[in-house]
């Protein structure tokens, strides 16, 4: 899973919670930095204009 809008941002290659600051890979989801133990699932996505959302 994604974060909801508004919790998370993608830089580069990893997206950054920001409720608790963990960093995970946005390629497979795993946990590059925690306090996260657990790696995101994977979640079907749009892109489109610049835009990402969960499809």
């Amino acid at each position: 899973m994604l974060t909801p809008p508004g919790l998370g941002e993608v830089d580069g290659g990893t997206i950054n919670c920001m409720c608790h600051g963990s960093k995970f890979d946005i390629n497979d989801g795993s946990v590059k930095k925690g306090p996260a133990t657990k790696a995101l699932a994977p979640a079907k996505v749009d892109v489109k204009g610049g835009s990402v959302t969960l499809g």
